[in-house]
């Protein structure tokens, strides 16, 4: 059993194989600061993006969640306002090793969020993995909104120019 002898190699042989089955693109976007301005109500919100190439994306998971009121408590009879609706739920991957990644010194907050395949996931919790070899997260869909990204595009383009030089002559 080499997992027990070397526990670091067997996280990142682990980590390398579920790379090959769920590795993906993703965005991960921290807010910097926002302000409004009072007199005409423009919000102005500052972010910073980073593009991680390689991230663990693990299926969503669909959860039945039931929200009440508390007059279903208060007042013993069935079920009187409220409903169910299902969240989707995915778990994020992310590996110290990957070149073009997150770096080690990053600071998870509540307030990041994750773009994959086009939408918008809120980061719900994290946790840092085992020898600190990542991190995983939590995040759940927010459906209906159109996700807000930064672009990043490089454009080589060879322009031909030509030259032409008059030379004014001077004689004095």
């Amino acid at each position: 059993m080499t997992h027990r002898s070397n526990p670091q190699k067997f996280v990142r042989q682990v980590l390398t194989s579920l790379k090959k089955q769920f590795g993906d693109q993703v965005q991960v976007y921290k807010l910097g600061s926002e302000s409004v301005d009072w007199d005409t109500g423009t919000r102005t919100i500052t972010d910073s993006c980073i593009e991680v190439d390689n991230c663990i994306v693990l299926p969503v998971t669909i959860n039945s969640e039931v929200v009440q009121s508390i007059s279903y408590i208060s007042s013993n009879k069935p079920f009187i306002q409220g409903g169910y609706f299902g969240t989707g739920k995915r778990k994020f991957i992310f590996d110290f090793t990957e070149r073009r990644g997150l770096p080690k010194n990053y600071t998870w907050d509540l307030a990041d969020w994750i773009i994959a395949d086009g939408n918008r996931y809120d980061v719900a919790s994290f946790e840092e993995l085992h020898f600190g070899s990542g991190w995983m997260v939590t995040a759940t869909r927010v459906q209906g909104v159109v996700p807000q990204q930064t672009i990043k595009e490089n454009i080589t383009h060879t322009l031909q120019l030509r030259l032409n030089h008059t030379v004014d002559v001077v004689v004095e």
